[in-house]
């Protein structure tokens, strides 16, 4: 089974994701296991300091984990991912054909590869990190990852707007919309409610059907 955690870049995704694969195995002793974006593109960034190239190898990278989360992924286990194709993916390549980082050949090539996944990647539940935009805008400042340099606040406005529509369509699966307080990442009791809401709708949408038992 595939959970999407989803939210805008610099919502704080990744780090929330660690947070709660923690929080859920000292809850629940379901198998769970993530895909995480860093893991596969962190080695790509030196090669691929022009946002150009990097657009057009991020998109493939992350075309080829969700198509691995989804066909390689033993059945017993919850595999948790950063973003979906139908939003993180959809609204990322939509930016970046509008700022031309796109060729025409490599725009048809991952429009071509968007709708094929589209029809076979399948997710059995989502999470929404609802975060305001100078939140955003600060992790991606602070961050300071040179692949996101190119990112401004006017950016992110549109790039959310564009991200809250996309979350709309998603109303086919289980979907939690999980409104965070600011600079999450600093606040612990903040993390503590947040992965206790998150395992409650999991337990309740997506583990019920896993053999497992609470923990002590």
């Amino acid at each position: 089974m595939i959970v999407c955690i989803e939210s805008c870049v610099g919502g704080g995704k990744g780090f929330f994701l660690k947070y709660l694969l923690t929080y859920i195995r000292s809850e629940i002793s379901i198998p769970v296991s993530a895909v995480f974006m860093e893991d596969n593109i962190s080695n790509m960034v030196d090669l691929n300091t022009d946002p150009r190239r990097w657009a057009f190898f991020t998109q493939v990278v992350s075309f080829l984990r969700h198509f691995k989360a989804q066909s390689s992924s033993p059945p017993e286990t919850v595999v948790f991912v950063e973003g979906s194709l139908l939003t993180d993916m959809a609204c990322t390549m939509k930016r970046w054909d509008s700022l031309g980082y796109l060729g025409l050949e490599e725009k048809t090539l991952l429009h071509d590869w968007y709708t094929l996944l589209s029809e076979k990647v399948a997710y059995d539940a989502a999470v929404y990190l609802d975060n305001d935009v100078q939140s955003h805008y600060e992790r991606v400042v602070n961050n300071s990852k040179r692949e996101q340099a190119w990112i401004s606040r006017e950016m992110l406005v549109e790039m959310k707007r564009d991200y809250d529509a996309r979350m709309s369509m998603v109303r086919h699966v289980p979907t939690l919309f999980v409104s965070c307080t600011p600079n999450f990442e600093d606040n612990e009791p903040a993390l503590i409610h947040m992965a206790a809401l998150v395992t409650g709708f999991l337990k309740k949408n997506v583990f019920k059907d896993k053999k497992g038992t609470a923990r002590s």
